[in-house]
């Protein structure tokens, strides 16, 4: 509607409008975030209520290129030390297919690889051949906590009912094996 469109194009800062058609509008986000990208742990906002946690990222205020929201501080992640004047960082996109990911990610501190990707419990994660733990960063997208270096990061979907439900495949089938041996005879 008509208010909408005027409240995308009042912030110039963020949205230009790239067609309009007096029915439909597209707007282009000229400060979209990268699939992933570091935040410092100095960075780190621990903010156990979801609630304050949306509010914190609505606030205009929040720069999600420097800080980053989570319910708790990894237990992998080492005490954020004072910032510095620049996180001089790098994450590459090495390979990707529908269900994972492989990055380069060099980072002279610790710090949160956030993937812009909505986090679930499915989610997995390995730096340099170590298992690690992926959570929930800025309310809902994915983090994994980075030590100081250069690492090499895998991330991969693994549901566990995509096990779950291949188990009992396998065992329906076994018990359907056995089953129609009986009938044979």
């Amino acid at each position: 509607n008509g208010a909408d469109f005027n409240a995308f194009s009042q912030r110039s800062d963020r949205f230009s409008a790239v067609f309009d058609d007096k029915q439909v509008a597209v707007f282009e986000n000229r400060q979209v975030l990268p699939r992933a990208f570091l935040v410092p742990a100095s960075g780190v906002e621990v903010t156990p209520e979801s609630a304050a946690q949306l509010a914190r990222i609505k606030d205009r205020g929040f720069d999600p290129r420097s800080s980053v929201i989570l319910s708790r501080m990894p237990s992998t992640m080492p005490n954020p030390s004072a910032p510095e004047a620049s996180l001089e960082s790098d994450v590459e996109l090495v390979d990707r297919n529908t269900s994972s990911y492989r990055f380069r990610v060099r980072s002279p501190q610790a710090a949160i690889l956030v993937l812009s990707q909505m986090h679930d419990a499915g989610w997995t994660a390995s730096i340099d051949g170590n298992d690690t733990d992926t959570f929930e960063a800025n309310y809902a997208l994915t983090g994994i906590a980075i030590p100081p270096g250069d690492h090499d990061v895998r991330v991969a979907f693994r549901p566990r009912s995509l096990a779950i439900g291949a188990l009992v495949s396998i065992a329906s089938l076994a018990i359907l094996a056995v089953l129609s041996r009986g009938f044979v005879r």
